[in-house]
């Protein structure tokens, strides 16, 4: 499976109209998200003043594109990568790791 995987921070500026996050996000192929990122999204929307928007708003973003769950290798995948970055002094928080 190849494409690009992207975070929340890309989607807020895309859903915000910012011209080079949608210059940029135009010219991916495939475009996969997260259910981590899809989480993120929900925990802003219901926080923000404007929660039924904003959700709506993810909702319909997100049904566009592939959603990628958690499975044991991806668990496996972070577990590996976690240690190996801690052990470079490198500290990811965990929702982006």
């Amino acid at each position: 499976m190849n494409g690009s995987l992207i975070d929340t921070n890309v989607i807020i500026k895309l859903l915000k109209g910012d011209e080079e996050a949608v210059l940029v996000f135009d010219e991916l192929k495939e475009v996969f998200i997260s259910v981590i990122v899809i989480g993120e999204l929900y925990y802003g929307a219901f926080k923000s003043t404007r929660s039924e928007e904003n959700i709506k708003l993810f909702k319909d973003f997100v049904s566009e594109f592939t959603v990628l769950d958690i499975d044991l290798e991806t668990s496996e995948t972070y577990g590996k990568v976690k240690k190996e970055l801690i052990l470079k002094g490198i500290n990811i928080p965990e929702n982006d790791l």
